[in-house]
């Protein structure tokens, strides 16, 4: 968290060094979205070795995130989405294989040709619109699971499947993919109005799923001594002393 926090903090310090040092001109001629603008300041702080040890990192950690992602990926729909949801569990490991080699280039083509798609947007545009879709997505689920006894199933599925679609869509109304004349949508980053909505959408589908059976997923209780081992350890001993 002080790593990442430290990180986002020093982005406007490297930001503004680079338009101040190397000039505007230069940072949108090397780069229309501005993404080489830390490269070029750097060559002009520290010359081509400064430069190198940069270019070096960057595509180390790039080379490690995809790599990671790709096998995620690539594992999530041979094993979740095609063994579980698709064959109900009746498939081979031969066919998984197979699937997961197929989801993996299939991911990676779609990938590519997105990048290209993007080659002329900001990077930090890409990834704050990767962290609201991921706090759209996830955070609903993450904290009512811990904190509401009456989510269920039902409702994490709504919240999951609505905030992915409401930040998208928000994202392509959005200055950055319109432009700032032609936008509908006035905000850059859909966190604002995604997130909320997808805790609505969680608690609206939770209420529909009450009613209906097999859409309660595992127990409250489990889940909450798994959060908080603690408090599960103290209130342990309270429940012996009651039910003596």
């Amino acid at each position: 968290m002080i790593i990442f926090s430290v990180f986002f903090l020093l982005l406007p310090v490297f930001g503004y060094a680079a338009l101040d040092i190397v000039g505007r001109e230069q940072i949108v001629a090397d780069s229309p979205g501005g993404n080489l603008a830390v490269a070029r300041l750097a060559e002009v702080l520290g010359g081509n070795l400064l430069f190198a040890v940069l270019a070096g990192v960057v595509i180390a950690t790039i080379l490690a995130v995809l790599s990671g992602i790709a096998i995620a990926a690539s594992g999530a729909a041979a094993h979740d989405l095609y063994t579980n949801v698709i064959k109900r569990g009746e498939v081979s490991a031969k066919q998984q294989l197979f699937t997961g080699r197929a989801a993996g280039v299939a991911l990676a083509v779609v990938a590519i040709l997105l990048a290209l798609g993007a080659r002329n947007l900001n990077i930090a545009f890409l990834a704050n619109v990767a962290f609201a879709i991921a706090a759209s997505t996830l955070t609903p689920v993450l904290v009512l699971s811990i904190y509401w006894r009456g989510f269920n199933r039902l409702g994490a599925e709504v919240a999951i499947i609505g905030g992915l679609l409401i930040s998208l869509v928000l994202v392509a109304l959005g200055p950055d993919v319109l432009g700032a004349d032609n936008a509908i949508f006035p905000l850059s980053i859909p966190a604002l109005v995604s997130v909320p909505a997808a805790f609505l959408l969680a608690v609206i589908g939770s209420a529909v799923g009450r009613s209906r059976p097999g859409v309660a997923g595992r127990p409250y209780d489990e889940v909450r001594a798994a959060a908080f081992p603690r408090r599960a350890d103290r209130s342990a001993p309270q429940k012996t002393e009651n039910n003596t």
